[in-house]
């Protein structure tokens, strides 16, 4: 949890998006 300190929501959007990427290939897949 070292994204905490700064940036925390830019990381939790990467993260998210990331996420929403992942489960778009495999419902494509």
């Amino acid at each position: 949890m070292f994204y905490l300190r700064s940036g925390s929501h830019v990381c939790a959007l990467v993260i998210l998006l990331r996420l929403l990427v992942v489960r778009f290939f495999l419902y494509e897949g």
